[in-house]
């Protein structure tokens, strides 16, 4: 039973992860940041997914013999869900508008919590 758990989790990871930030990751950060911010931000993106790939991989032996295969995949799949979730709250579709577009999408948002937190206040 537990190989079973195992490979349900293994498949939950990988099916969260295709349909959320895995495939489209370099397409997302070249199109979300803003044109005065978009060098900097490219390249912090880019460095913290560097580096949080380098420690999956670094530590992903360690606790697959320490925790073993279901607990270390169903940790995965919990923080595959937690992705997914955060996206689908948090990123705006960006299919079919320009850049500007996509930036007033931001500022509408961050307007929208700025109205929100003086109204709480």
């Amino acid at each position: 039973m537990p190989g079973i758990f195992t490979l349900i989790c293994i498949n939950v990871v990988y099916s969260l992860f295709a349909a959320c930030i895995g495939p489209v990751f370099w397409t997302l950060v070249a199109e979300i940041f803003p044109n005065r911010i978009r060098g900097k931000a490219l390249a912090f993106a880019s460095f913290t997914q560097w580096v949080f790939n380098f420690l999956i991989v670094l530590l992903f032996p360690y606790f697959l013999e320490s925790a073993g295969g279901a607990a270390t995949f169903l940790f995965l799949a919990v923080m595959s869900a937690a992705q997914w979730l955060f996206t689908y709250l948090n990123v705006p579709e960006t299919k079919g508008k320009s850049l500007e577009e996509i930036e007033q999408l931001w500022v509408a948002k961050k307007n929208a919590t700025k109205t929100q937190d003086t109204k709480v206040h």
